[in-house]
């Protein structure tokens, strides 16, 4: 891996939501078998989670209670998918990689059972477990959630900006951040690894909801109750982030097949940037940041080092002049996720020195600065060759 430059990811966001609906709802947008069927397949698809019991002879678990009934339902557009997930050490990990690889969801939402005090959004995940024993009565196993994994994860969503939308329906909600060291914070942890480590534009959410037959805020929590609000929170993260789609389009595009207006400009700056770089034209390189801009590096270990813009680019040019041989670097691959006014980009680049060849990844986040765009934040580690 080469330590001596900085690029930096765009640390992804990613958001997560929860929706369902009451069953009138559901029914009235279930499509027959022969309407719905290229739709449904055709559709973006939002995933939801929810926790088995955890523990025999214990009740139903809201998180699960909440959703079950959503699964193969459309919304809006979007096809639900729900999965239920088992209070076991590890599982979290396994099974959101394998459904996030099988359905490729624009949102996941996970619940969990949280207090009777409030809905709970959990905006801070740890990568150390707690000392709990799970369904299978196994203590958490040594080690972290991952390997070389950051120490920790802040919630890729606006938490506050969705717990004051949720708010002004009239929840008794409150940003946490607190999981509980226990499979809940394990979960919320693996999503935004997940959407960091695979480059993912997902958004993801987690939030702890009340016991069923608890009461707050003057509401009787039942099934109901916790489906209005999966659907008041969809509702908040769609205007949040612009998420809405029209239905009657789903049959003759997908996702995939829009261009963004703007991607060719995305594409041409990123271009510019490692163009600027390599020629070592340092002027033009440190337009391409924000004045305040942030530079990391995660070396092999998981240790993160932080730079201003101002000394970072006199280390480039420093390691430049003295280099023994000419860099360059170009970008192999480059992934444009547009989300509201922020505009994340992920890069794979190789780096040839002389007869040595390295790769790895750049994280940027871009934002407009005086009718530009211009990178705010950047992360960069290395990667294994390509096959």
């Amino acid at each position: 891996m080469n330590y001596t430059r900085v690029y930096s990811r765009a640390l992804l966001l990613l958001c997560a939501i929860g929706l369902c609906s009451n069953p009138s709802l559901a029914q009235q947008e279930r499509q027959s078998p022969a309407q719905g069927q290229l739709a449904q397949e055709q559709s973006p698809v939002i995933l939801l989670t929810g926790f088995e019991p955890f523990g025999v002879g214990k009740p139903p678990n809201p998180s699960w209670e909440a959703i079950q009934a959503l699964d193969g339902t459309t919304w809006k557009g979007y096809r639900l998918v729900c999965k239920q997930m088992p209070g076991v050490w590890g599982k979290p990990l396994t099974l959101l990689q394998a459904w996030i690889d099988q359905y490729q969801p624009v949102l996941v939402l996970s619940l969990g059972q949280g207090g009777a005090s409030s809905f709970s959004l959990e905006s801070k995940a740890s990568i150390h477990r707690g000392r709990g024993s799970d369904n299978l009565q196994q203590l958490a196993p040594a080690g972290n959630i991952v390997e070389n994994g950051p120490g920790e994860f802040l919630a890729s969503i606006d938490s506050e900006g969705l717990r004051q939308r949720l708010s002004e329906k009239g929840y008794l909600i409150r940003v946490s951040t607190n999981a509980g060291r226990y499979l809940c914070e394990e979960t919320l942890y693996c999503l935004e690894y997940l959407k960091w480590k695979e480059g993912l534009g997902t958004k993801v959410l987690f939030c702890h909801v009340p016991p069923l037959g608890s009461k707050l805020n003057g509401h009787s929590i039942d099934i109901q109750y916790l489906q209005r609000f999966a659907i008041d929170t969809l509702d908040a993260c769609c205007d949040m982030y612009q998420m809405r789609i029209a239905p009657s389009s789903v049959a003759v595009t997908t996702r995939k097949q829009i261009r963004h207006p703007q991607e060719q400009e995305i594409e041409k700056i990123i271009k510019g940037y490692f163009q600027s770089w390599s020629a070592q034209q340092f002027f033009r390189y440190d337009a391409c940041f924000m004045r305040n801009a942030c530079i990391q590096f995660l070396d092999d270990r998981g240790r993160l080092a932080t730079y201003p813009r101002k000394i970072f680019i006199a280390q480039q040019r420093q390691l430049a002049e003295s280099a023994p041989v000419k860099r360059s670097e170009t970008a192999e691959t480059i992934k444009i996720t547009f989300e509201a006014d922020v505009v994340r980009v992920i890069v794979f680049w190789k780096l040839t020195e002389g007869a040595k060849l390295t790769y790895g990844y750049d994280h940027f986040t871009l934002v407009k600065s005086d009718g530009a765009w211009k990178i705010v934040n950047l992360l960069f580690y290395g990667a294994p060759a390509p096959d």
